[in-house]
């Protein structure tokens, strides 16, 4: 869910912080437990609850966007003059005391020291974030539905079948955009690599 709400923020449908994923999650947690007789026969509770999130986040953000074009700002900016950062406690000669404070490194033992051999390297974690990030952004030049197609089946992992009942489709049309999108990454990654 907040990696939904990310992705409206970063394609610019929401700033930054306007809808609280808590709040999203209390109000689903609400109306599954308030209406549990609504869940599809068909559809397991985390996949039900996960449709429920994103028609709650649906909704919070056409509400935002309704409100933000009602909001006029009637304050004018303020100016703060030096004297008013003065008595606020800063002092631009030794900012935050960083000055008077000596900092002492950390120590560490040996044992921190030795890599883990369970867990994957950090070049191999930073290139994996890397290439996400990367489809990420050419995912953002696509269509909605082959945005959302993009995330559900990529990013979040659902099934095709479980995607199919997210987003209202027959399973044939989903798998049908699945290979496109496949063929389309696949085409990105080999263009970037030539590059």
């Amino acid at each position: 869910m907040r990696r939904h709400l990310w992705h409206e923020v970063v394609t610019g449908e929401l700033p930054s912080g306007a809808v609280d994923a808590r709040a999203v999650l209390d109000e689903v947690a609400g109306r599954a437990l308030a209406e549990p007789h609504k869940k599809p026969a068909e559809m397991g509770y985390l996949l039900w609850l996960y449709v429920l999130a994103r028609q709650e986040i649906a909704r919070r953000c056409k509400e935002f966007k309704t409100w933000a074009k009602e909001m006029i700002s009637l304050e004018a900016p303020k100016i703060i003059r030096d004297d008013a950062e003065a008595a606020a406690g800063y002092d631009p000669e030794q900012p935050l005391d960083i000055i008077e404070n000596e900092l002492e490194p950390p120590l560490a033992e040996t044992k921190d020291l030795l890599p883990d051999t369970r867990v994957e390297s950090p070049d191999k974690i930073a290139s994996r974030h890397d290439l996400l990030a990367q489809m990420r952004k050419t995912a953002n030049t696509w269509a909605k539905p082959e945005r959302e197609m993009f995330e559900l089946y990529f990013v979040e992992g659902f099934e095709p079948e479980e995607i199919a009942m997210i987003m209202g489709q027959s399973s044939n049309s989903v798998n049908e955009l699945i290979v496109l999108l496949q063929k389309r990454l696949r085409t990105e990654v080999l263009d970037q690599a030539v590059v």
